[in-house]
């Protein structure tokens, strides 16, 4: 049996798991997220990647921002600065020998359903992930799109409403169809400070009594039935598949696709919309399978 150790990045903490070849998860953990510098970052995957040495053929990767999976670097990463523009899976590999590679998370989530979630019989979907922005991937004829600079896929920076000001970036995927989006329209209009922590399934009980806020629901709808229409007309996919914790909300599904049939073409589109069969596991999954087919 294969065995890969896998770490899913994220800009608080660090998952990490061992994997075998079909993609099923054999142990996991989590520490926390060290970015006080290069050093401190790489020497916290060192420690791990020691432990489980003995056990592994290989190390994957999965982090936000742009990356790219040729060098084996990020090439931008809010979250994780500084390893931007650094060779992460060629420091990793000369400190233990071991094969390493990296992959955009959002585009893990997709791999993973491809690798075996809900993807598995396509060849051509959207996977989109709904969070404090819009992540995600495409998979057109087989293949992950990355672009030819690894910057293809981002479609959260996809503009998918008319401009209200001269700012571009109000009206980005984003920030119109995130969680987080929802949640600041529900804030300014309960006049509720911004550094209050909400959840998006407040919003949505709130919903159920307060007629505005269904409205702003049926807006932020609106707003992602936008952005998959759009991407649907470039790649005329067999399924889009959604994550986040929203998704798993009982009416969300429902609640999209009562937003697209208000598109007059989208019925000629005919295509299912599902929720990501991965959950926390996601990344760590996606990333093995980058591994196991780069």
């Amino acid at each position: 049996m294969r065995k890969i150790l896998a770490f899913d990045i994220g800009g608080t903490n660090i998952k990490f798991g061992i994997l075998n070849e079909l993609g099923e998860v054999l142990e996991k953990g989590k520490i926390k997220t060290r970015v006080e510098s290069e050093e401190v970052f790489i020497n916290s995957l060192i420690e791990i990647i020691e432990e489980k040495k003995n056990e592994i053929e290989g190390v994957a990767l999965s982090m936000p921002g742009f990356i790219n999976v040729e060098k084996g670097m990020p090439t931008a990463c809010y979250a994780i600065q500084c390893m931007v523009n650094k060779n992460i899976t060629e420091i990793i590999k000369n400190r233990t020998g071991l094969n390493t590679t990296i992959e955009n998370d959002g585009k893990c989530v997709a791999l993973a359903e491809k690798f075996n979630g809900n993807a598995v019989e396509c060849d051509n979907f959207i996977c989109i992930t709904v969070g404090t922005g819009i992540g995600g991937g495409l998979f057109v004829n087989g293949k992950i799109v990355r672009g030819h600079s690894f910057r293809g896929g981002e479609f959260g920076f996809m503009v998918c409403e008319g401009l209200e000001k001269d700012d571009v970036n109000d009206s980005i995927m984003s920030k119109k169809a995130s969680t987080i989006a929802l949640i600041d329209k529900y804030k300014k209009y309960k006049g509720i400070d911004s550094n209050v922590e909400i959840e998006g399934k407040e919003v949505f009980l709130e919903g159920e009594r307060d007629t505005k806020v269904k409205e702003l629901i049926e807006e932020w709808y609106t707003s992602l039935a936008i952005g998959i229409a759009n991407l649907s007309a470039i790649i005329n996919p067999e399924k889009i598949i959604i994550g986040g914790g929203i998704s798993e909300r009982e009416n969300f599904v429902e609640g999209i696709e009562k937003a697209l049939n208000k598109i007059l073409w989208w019925n000629d589109v005919n295509a299912k919309i599902e929720v990501c069969k991965h959950k926390n596991d996601a990344g760590l999954i996606g990333a093995v399978y980058n591994y196991l087919n780069l």
